[in-house]
């Protein structure tokens, strides 16, 4: 099967297929499909679910990248782990929270999606720009800590179940429990 999805600038696809082609590498690996950049599209080729699977990765990349989020070898991952569980609208749900409550990033400055059960979030608190920190539940209270520690803690806020009945928005992490919803989504800015 083959899906095409249009690029409408050089940048997206430069963005996306990332340095030496390493994050369309990376979904051609993990959804055995290939993809190659022909004409203005991007096409996609493979057994029908991979196919499926590939382009809606492709196509959140692509949002991503449309908000001047670089796509690094994380989002990619993340991108991919949201998709096989059915969830790529989340990164949608994300932004569009976000931008409900003035948590938006400024476009000259990046939005980072970091997963909760980043290895190094004391590193990516120090990244530049607004980070979004999906799934915060595993890892909350060591979070707030080093939050805490960096100097990050203030300008932080959680949204529990984010998108769904029963959303809530905690504009002070002091207010969250250290035991949040699976759905958990931090903003640092």
């Amino acid at each position: 099967m083959e899906q095409r999805i249009s690029i409408e600038r050089m940048e997206q696809a430069v963005n996306l297929f990332g340095s030496f082609d390493e994050n369309v590498r990376l979904i051609e690996s993990e959804f055995k499909v290939t993809v190659s950049n022909r004409e203005g599209e991007l096409r996609v080729n493979g057994e029908v679910e991979d196919t499926m699977l590939a382009t809606k990765a492709l196509n959140a990349l692509l949002t991503l990248s449309n908000r001047g989020e670089p796509i690094t070898e994380q989002n990619v991952r993340y991108v991919i782990s949201l998709v096989r569980a059915g969830q790529e609208d989340r990164i949608s749900e994300l932004t569009r929270i976000a931008r409900e409550r003035d948590l938006t990033p400024e476009m000259s400055s990046p939005l980072h999606i970091v997963p909760g059960g980043y290895d190094d979030v004391r590193r990516a608190i120090g990244w530049p720009g607004t980070k979004g920190v999906m799934k915060v539940r595993r890892s909350l209270a060591d979070t707030k800590r080093i939050l805490r520690e960096e100097g990050a803690f203030d300008g932080a806020e959680l949204v529990e179940d984010c998108g769904l009945p029963g959303e809530r928005v905690y504009r002070s992490l002091d207010d969250v429990p250290d035991r949040g919803s699976y759905f958990s989504t931090m903003v640092v800015r």
